[in-house]
């Protein structure tokens, strides 16, 4: 029984107070709207979960790229350290050295973070 009541009251609502129908017009329009809204809302959907999966595999990507990295480059170091004591160096010359040489390096590297170039906000 509480069904009908609520029934009707959602039916009286729809219609205005003098009992006339929407106008052809009306209907159009609503319905216009919902499709361009849905529409909206997809494409959004679609862009955000395109969005986040090129995100994240970016992120992979540059973990990635920055262990491969770490690892290079601390080979490196451990074969300069070795081929310096090879030729001769004191130990503690061929670690100063290759830990300078790494200093610098990183420091090229952060170039871009450390001072950053000033941005262009001219249109």
């Amino acid at each position: 029984m509480h069904r009908r009541s609520s029934r009707r009251a959602t039916e009286e609502e729809d219609f205005p107070e003098n009992g006339d129908s929407p106008s052809f017009l009306q209907v159009l329009i609503d319905t216009l709207t919902d499709l361009i809204a849905r529409s909206a809302l997809v494409r959004l959907r679609h862009g955000t979960r395109r969005l986040v999966k090129w995100s994240l595999r970016q992120a992979l990507l540059a973990w990635v790229t920055a262990a491969v990295l770490t690892v290079g480059m601390v080979l490196l170091l451990i074969a300069g350290v070795k081929g310096l004591q090879a030729a001769g160096c004191p130990s503690w010359v061929a670690y100063l050295s290759s830990g300078a040489a790494a200093v610098i390096a990183a420091l090229g590297m952060m170039r871009g973070v450390l001072a950053p170039e000033p941005e262009d906000d001219e249109l």
